[in-house]
């Protein structure tokens, strides 16, 4: 599921699951997807730089032929009976048909807790079903800088994206997926003419990768939303710890830096006008106590920024910052 984002085709991938799959026939349901939030917003950074950035205002997400999404059908809460199986994108739309990706299909009848999906299914964690509809999710440390037609684009295996039906008043084949991330967007000049090899950013609080743990019947995609847009607002730091210990929230491995590898590098433009934009995907709430950015360039030469305002990232929003002069 490729989205197309301000003029920006951003692709992300939700690291996903694996548990007891049922056979069933080859004329299962057909699903509908489509993107709930419509479009991401923008956020200008706290930065104290005097710059500009812009980001196109038109910001639908669309999904491409190919792209795969993890469905779950759970049955309870000891997940004993729960089903999963890989799904794809039929053809590109804003409202994609998500037909089975192989044999493997959940059932067309809506179990007691749920269906549920995840978006995009290719990278699958461990799942322990069994043990309560546990799944783990890993979020890479490194995010692959990539081009399509010219643009910059957002890495794969990098934007989360979740949804659920549980009410049989609703449409049972149509899942309303909601953005979990947000985007990071910085952008760099260099007059002598930089090229550059590796972007890390460092969260001066908060782990930024690492495997993450959740129930998957415990997930709501958009109460989550709402906590994590209403970061700060008294009380909701407190909803938020409950609401992490609803799901069973437990990450491992984790780090407090997310690098954008750039391959063989990335030149630069000479003036702010032509500066080069870079993507990162990060989880909500990052970046609120403040982060570092440290560019390591092809001459090996770096470059150091340090941000100690809060620019907190949320959900289905860019965190813009001004062009930078990294001379």
């Amino acid at each position: 599921m490729k989205k197309l984002l301000r003029g920006v085709c951003l692709i992300g991938v939700v690291a996903l699951l694996a548990t007891s799959c049922k056979k069933q026939p080859t004329n299962a349901m057909v699903y509908r997807g489509y993107s709930y939030d419509g479009q991401f917003e923008t956020e200008l950074a706290n930065y104290d730089e005097p710059g500009r950035a812009y980001i196109d205002a038109t910001a639908k997400v669309m999904f491409e032929q190919g792209d795969k999404a993890m469905l779950f059908n759970i049955e309870n809460e000891s997940g004993d009976g729960s089903e999963y199986a890989m799904y794809e994108v039929a053809a590109t739309s804003y409202q994609p048909e998500l037909v089975p990706a192989g044999q493997e299909t959940v059932s067309d009848e809506l179990f007691a807790l749920g269906k549920y999906a995840f978006y995009p299914g290719d990278n699958v964690g461990t799942t322990q079903m069994s043990n309560g509809n546990r799944a783990t999710f890993p979020i890479d440390a490194t995010q692959e800088y990539r081009e399509v037609a010219g643009a910059p684009v957002i890495a794969h295996n990098a934007l989360y994206m979740a949804a659920k039906i549980d009410n049989e008043l609703e449409a049972v084949n149509v899942f309303a997926f909601r953005n979990i991330c947000g985007v990071l967007s910085l952008k760099f000049f260099s007059p002598s003419g930089k090229t550059v090899k590796s972007i890390a950013v460092t969260d001066h609080e908060r782990y930024l990768s690492g495997d993450v743990t959740l129930k998957i019947h415990e997930v709501d995609p958009g109460y989550m939303m709402q906590l994590f847009r209403n970061y700060g607002v008294p009380g909701n730091e407190e909803l938020i710890a409950e609401y992490m210990e609803q799901v069973g929230y437990s990450v491992d491995v984790d780090s407090q830096t997310m690098t954008i590898d750039c391959g063989n590098g990335v030149q630069l433009g000479t003036t702010r006008n032509d500066a080069k934009q870079f993507y990162m995907v990060l989880r909500p709430l990052a970046l609120n106590g403040g982060f570092d950015i440290d560019i390591t360039f092809s001459d090996n030469s770096t470059k150091s920024i340090v941000v100690n305002k809060d620019n907190t990232i949320k959900p289905n929003t860019f965190r813009v910052f001004p062009a930078m002069n990294v001379d």
